[in-house]
Parts: C-alpha cells; sequence; structure tokens
C-alpha cells in the first residue's frame, strides 16, 4: 500500500501544528508567590508552587503555628479556593489574627428535638440552641494566636437556663475548671465569651466543656443556653 506523500506531510504538518496551539493555550502547571507582611517585609518566597494548591495549603506552607489570612490586591481569599488563575509573578499579603474562632460540634448537636440548630439575625449564621438535652458535651478546635491568649466559648444566656450540674472544662483534653453556669455572669439575651482558660504556646487547641453529669447513669435535661463558636482572643 503506497500512501500519497504530500497529503500525508500536509496532515501531519496540520496535526503538529495544532498540537503546538493546544501546547501553547493549556496553561502553565506552577506560579511564583511571594507573601508580604504588612509591614513590607517578606514572610514567604519568592517560591514556585503549584497552581492546584489552595489558598489554605499554601497558608500552612509558612509559619503553620500562627493562624493567619492571605490577600490579593486588598480582598481576603477564601482557603478552599486553588490558585490556578492566579497570575504567573503573584504577590499576597498576610494579616495574623487575634481573634480566631471554630465550630462546635457535639452530641446531639444538630438534632431537631435536643440541641437543633436556629438563625441568628445579630450574628448573620446558624446557632445552636439546648433544649432539653441530658448528655451534654461539645468541643470546638481553632489555631491559637502566638503569645497568651483566652479560649472559651460564644454563648447566650437564655432566661430559662437551667443545667443543674457542674460543666467541666478541659483544653487538649486537660480539664480546667469545673463551673455552675447557673453562677458564671453570663448577661441575659447577650452574645457572651464564656471563659474556658488560658493558652501561651499557640498552635492548635481542642476547646471543650461537658456535664459532670456524663459520668454518672442518670443525666437531668439541660436548658436555656446557646452556642455559637470556640473563640481564641489574644490577651
Amino acid at each position: 500500500l503506497r500512501v500519497p506523500v504530500v497529503p500525508f506531510l500536509e496532515a501531519l504538518g496540520t496535526a503538529h501544528s495544532a498540537k503546538s496551539a493546544f501546547e501553547m493555550a493549556a496553561p502553565e502547571a506552577s506560579l511564583t508567590i511571594t507573601v508580604m507582611r504588612l509591614s513590607g517585609e517578606i514572610a514567604y518566597g519568592p517560591e514556585e508552587v503549584l497552581r492546584g494548591l489552595t489558598v489554605q495549603e499554601m497558608s500552612d506552607s509558612f509559619e503553620p503555628e500562627l493562624p493567619k489570612q492571605l490577600l490579593f490586591e486588598g480582598n481576603v481569599l477564601d482557603g478552599s479556593e486553588t490558585l490556578q488563575n492566579f497570575p504567573t509573578e503573584t504577590v499576597l499579603n498576610v494579616g495574623y489574627m487575634s481573634v480566631v474562632e471554630g465550630e462546635v460540634t457535639g452530641s446531639w448537636f444538630g438534632d431537631d428535638t435536643y440541641i437543633p440548630k436556629k438563625a441568628d439575625g445579630e450574628l448573620g449564621r446558624e446557632i445552636f440552641h439546648v433544649n432539653g438535652v441530658c448528655w451534654f458535651q461539645c468541643s470546638g478546635k481553632v489555631k491559637a494566636p502566638a503569645g497568651p491568649c483566652r479560649l472559651g466559648f460564644r454563648v447566650k444566656r437564655l432566661k430559662d437556663l437551667r443545667f443543674n450540674t457542674d460543666i467541666i472544662l478541659s483544653v487538649n483534653g486537660e480539664e480546667l475548671r469545673k463551673t455552675r453556669l447557673e453562677n458564671e455572669e453570663l448577661p441575659l439575651d447577650q452574645w457572651h465569651i464564656f471563659h474556658v482558660g488560658s493558652w501561651n504556646h499557640g498552635g492548635e487547641v481542642t476547646i471543650s466543656m461537658k456535664g459532670a453529669d456524663c459520668a454518672s447513669r442518670g443525666q437531668g435535661s439541660k436548658y436555656g443556653l446557646l452556642i455559637d463558636r470556640v473563640v481564641a482572643e489574644a490577651s
């Protein structure tokens, strides 16, 4: 079988041209990132990184012990966003946070009967309403600011607050104190940081509280507390 030479070469040239055009149009797999502090000092880079990295992964790649946000052209970046569409030479800014918050989870949290979620107009998000649960236990994680800080839960006391047991407050599994919520100075119908303890080491911490009656066979019903998030605040 003899293949005409000229048409074959023309077809080969067309395929080669198409491949070259595709290669030229394909985005580069990496970019160069420089991260600047607000003082003008370089916090990171310039370094070549993959475009597939998320903003959060980029943030964690330097000074991982410090809670921070990355900004591009003055806008705070979403941690789940990738670097795919950033310029080949990109300069980001970093802002270090003195107050850090984390989501709260726990037994029966989100249950429609015992600890339902409720929309809160003041905070602009959903919070949890302790409304008859017996087994009370919850926690949240935050990346604490460097240096001394206060750890706690943002809560709101309602007029029917009734726990009738000690609440054990812990950080990273270590009990710091016990208290009765009814005896705490929690303002009525106002969001307030319920203090758990102090921390001086930065990094990720787990803040938790639970009813002391979880250690017994019977627990009483607990009412009258709204819970938002765990909070670490530089002091």
